[in-house]
């Protein structure tokens, strides 16, 4: 049986996509209270494509946006959309992190 030519949509690259999360270390940091103090457009929200980024609800929340790192692709977007500065970006320690697999 031969191999499809047709090229692989974005969902079945991301389902080849492997994360090991390190759950005492999160890579990636915003401070929510430049987010709640200077950001109008939340970009963050808009260009991750993995969709980390969140609106918070409710009151008790710090800012107007929350971030989950467990699914996060590594790929800067956030730091680089971001035009005030609060997302503080670092690799993930050895051994943790997004394995991409181009099968």
């Amino acid at each position: 049986m031969s191999k499809s030519n047709k090229p692989k949509t974005l969902e079945e690259k991301l389902d080849l996509t492997k994360i090991t999360t390190d759950q005492n270390y999160a890579h990636i940091e915003i401070n929510p209270e430049i987010c709640k103090t200077k950001c109008t457009t939340y970009d963050c929200v808009y260009g991750c494509p993995a969709d980390c980024y969140k609106f918070t609800e409710g009151e008790e929340a710090d800012g107007p946006v929350v971030f989950d790192y467990v699914a996060c692709l590594e790929c800067g977007t956030c730091r680089i959309v971001c035009p005030h500065g609060s997302v503080d970006w670092k690799y993930p320690k050895g051994g943790f992190g997004v394995e991409f697999k181009h099968s």
